[in-house]
């Protein structure tokens, strides 16, 4: 039992409450549009984000782009690494023709190998295997003796003034480690075929292997 003053402190003050629900809605009301137009924002942020991301990859990919045709156009380069050698002199403003040769490039190793350029009408006595004594002409033979090589290969159709292009793989060894092979040097190679016979003097063009 509660007395008749204290029921209408009770219903005053339920009253009250009651009439606190609106303002209480209406601040949630205003706090979920509030963050709906902060969604909304963000929304649009993020949509900036992704167009100036992507004007900017694209811009990265044009200037990629046109920094390879640049490179094609006026960079001269090589896929292996090492020391320029010139075959020729090269002036400032030179016209340079298309497919000419401007340099070799040195990589630095000692793995050498020859060229022979193999007449047609001996090519039919060289084979892949057969060994090649190679007498170095910056070393006489007389006083250093000679390197031994293997053909290597020998290509399927003649090249440039109707010779056979073969390559020889050297034999090196510690008697004769005094030769110091340099790209481009000549030498005289005698090629031993089957019949024991002697092919002389086909040059020999020792270049640096690219063979890493």
């Amino acid at each position: 039992m509660i007395s008749q003053l204290e029921l209408q402190q009770k219903e005053a003050l339920l009253l009250a409450k009651r009439q606190s629900i609106p303002q209480t809605e209406n601040t949630i009301i205003g706090n979920q549009s509030s963050r709906l137009s902060k969604d909304k924002e963000m929304s649009e942020i993020n949509n900036q984000m992704f167009e100036e991301e992507k004007k900017f990859y694209q811009s990265l990919n044009t200037f990629i782009s046109d920094a390879e045709n640049w490179k094609k156009q006026y960079v001269i380069s090589s896929p292996a690494k090492g020391t320029l050698i010139y075959g020729d002199f090269l002036q400032e403003n030179q016209l340079i023709k298309m497919g000419e040769e401007l340099f070799y490039v040195n990589a630095n190793k000692d793995d050498y190998y020859g060229e022979i350029m193999i007449p047609q009408s001996k090519s039919s006595k060289v084979k892949v295997g057969q060994e090649v004594l190679i007498k170095v002409q910056s070393y006489p033979y007389q006083e250093y003796g000679y390197l031994r090589g293997r053909i290597d290969y020998i290509s399927d159709i003649p090249i440039r003034d109707s010779v056979f292009f073969s390559k020889v793989i050297l034999n090196r060894n510690e008697k004769d480690s005094v030769i110091k092979l340099k790209p481009g040097i000549l030498a005289d190679a005698d090629i031993i075929t089957e019949n024991q016979s002697i092919i002389k003097r086909i040059w020999l063009n020792l270049t640096k292997s690219l063979k890493f």
